[in-house]
């Protein structure tokens, strides 16, 4: 058994994972962050949550799939 696993954040824990992306980003506000959360989550990208066996939320990383002219198919993550 881990100690921490790393999962997609359901949609219905994105509120529990604010105060973190607080942490990084204190100017966003709990409607930008559930909007992007909500852009992340659709098509080429997510985000991911690394959680406790209590379900407390310790980390997340955003990723998407993306272009770049001088790599070709590239991924891109932000931390929070």
């Amino acid at each position: 058994m881990s100690l921490f696993d790393i999962v997609p954040l359901a949609s219905d824990r994105v509120d529990a994972a604010f105060a973190l992306v607080r942490m990084v980003a204190p100017d966003t506000n709990l409607a930008r962050w559930r909007a992007f959360a909500k852009l992340r989550s659709g098509g080429m990208g997510g985000v991911l949550a690394v959680t406790a066996g209590d379900r407390s939320i310790h980390g997340l990383a955003a990723y998407r799939l993306d272009a770049d002219v001088r790599h070709g198919r590239v991924l891109r993550t932000d931390l929070f």
